[in-house]
């Protein structure tokens, strides 16, 4: 593969919608996070095919992943990043979010490339030789030859002064079959894998079933996997269609594999014509207060928190006012709920909460005692709402534009809704 035609995998092709609006079908508000909070960029050939940092390091400061880059099997590299080698891919399963950058073929993996030169092609046999022999074992683990690891290179086409066709390599590698991917790598359930290669959604059958996979289907563009991971980031973390989109989102009902139109971060669609996803769809990277009732086109909608913007004349223990909020993730339900949600800064009704409980691991229930006329607010705090399996904190509404936003990166974010009790 060119330089021009490196590929990290991402999210899948066309822009139509397969159902009328309003759908909803594809947004399911049941979603679960990542097993772990840290985002793993692994690019073994940046030397050549250029970095794509960019958009997953984005992702990361915005919903708090610990960020590690792997960047150049051998030096020099960028400071802060280590060595992409074999041994570091072992540990990418140790991953919640993770993006490769590597030549792919249909059967393939690049994961160790050395520099065009005498120098490059020497380490690179070496190093095959003591994985062929046993004496290197990444991540404790035995890799046969040929069969899981062998000679693999990007490879360009080179047009001879007679006017002949050759394919010339552009670097010395060492590739990975499927099982040796299989012996390797082993993702746990909701790891959003952007796979980095050309050809790369052939590699599918290498992981599990209930990650989230995004892969293309044939030679693909730089330039335009940056695009597709920008754009399918940005809605993960909510910076775009106002937070309304951050699930991964289903495939389509119709064409499988493709994006199914509906409001979610791979149902939008949008993306390179020849990306492709596969997996459960119902993945998030952080908890917010679920969006109920938008379009496909992500209009409309309201936030799952009652009440919010009410004005109430019932006081006394006799009449309570009724409230939940529904979240959009699988929570942590250890957390003590009254301490989760509580009165806010402003209680000039001078409220009291009662009964306040779990329903499930998304919602909430309470009852708002109301003592006198004034206005109170109510709380969701960030440090305490934090999802079931990656303890990532609540992207709530505060910020950046407080009580206009919902899920709108970055997250660490309080909700806080406001009333009124009148006389």
């Amino acid at each position: 593969m060119s330089r021009s035609l490196a590929a990290v995998l991402i999210i899948a092709v066309s822009a139509f919608a397969f159902r009328p609006e309003p759908g909803f079908a594809g947004r399911s508000n049941n979603n679960e996070t990542p097993r772990q909070a840290n985002a793993i960029l692994f690019q073994p050939c940046a030397f050549e095919l250029e970095s794509v940092s960019g958009p997953l390091k984005t992702l990361a400061d915005s919903q708090h992943y610990t960020y590690t880059e792997y960047t150049n099997t051998v030096a020099p590299r960028p400071d802060g990043t280590s060595p992409a080698t074999l041994d570091a891919f072992a540990t990418l399963g140790n991953g919640g979010i993770v993006m490769i950058a590597a030549h792919g073929v249909t059967d393939r993996l690049l994961v160790e490339c050395y520099p065009k030169s005498d120098a490059g092609r020497a380490a690179r046999d070496a190093r095959l030789q003591r994985l062929c022999d046993g004496t290197d074992q990444p991540g404790g683990v035995r890799l046969n030859c040929p069969t899981d690891v062998w000679r693999f290179s990007g490879v360009q086409e080179v047009v001879g002064a007679g006017g002949e066709v050759r394919s010339d390599p552009t670097d010395f590698g060492i590739g990975l079959s499927k099982a040796g991917i299989r012996k390797l790598f082993s993702p746990a359930a909701h790891t959003i894998l952007v796979m980095g290669a050309c050809n790369s959604f052939a590699l599918r059958d290498a992981f599990p079933a209930t990650i989230e996979y995004f892969g293309y289907t044939q030679t693909c563009l730089k330039q335009s996997i940056v695009k597709d991971a920008e754009k399918l980031f940005q809605r993960l973390v909510g910076t775009a269609f106002d937070g309304k989109a951050r699930e991964v989102g289903s495939d389509g009902a119709i064409l499988p594999n493709i994006p199914d139109g509906s409001c979610t971060a791979f149902g939008r669609g949008g993306f390179t014509k020849i990306l492709r996803h596969a997996g459960p769809g119902n993945t998030t990277v952080a908890p917010i207060v679920a969006w109920i009732g938008v379009t496909d086109s992500c209009g409309g909608g309201d936030q799952a928190f009652t009440p919010r913007d009410k004005t109430f004349s019932q006081f006394g223990d006799a009449n309570p006012v009724k409230g939940t909020v529904t979240f959009d993730t699988a929570m942590d339900t250890t957390r003590d709920p009254a301490t989760v949600l509580t009165r806010g800064d402003d209680n000039g009704c001078q409220i009291e909460l009662k009964n306040v409980m779990w329903v499930g691991n998304r919602q909430i229930t309470f009852d708002i005692v109301l003592r006198q006329p004034g206005t109170f607010d109510l709380k969701v705090h960030k440090e305490l709402a934090l999802s079931q399996h990656n303890q990532r904190e609540l992207d709530g509404n505060q910020d950046p534009r407080p009580f206009v936003s919902n899920g709108v990166g970055p997250n660490r974010d309080d909700y806080v809704a406001k009333n009124r009790c009148g006389s």
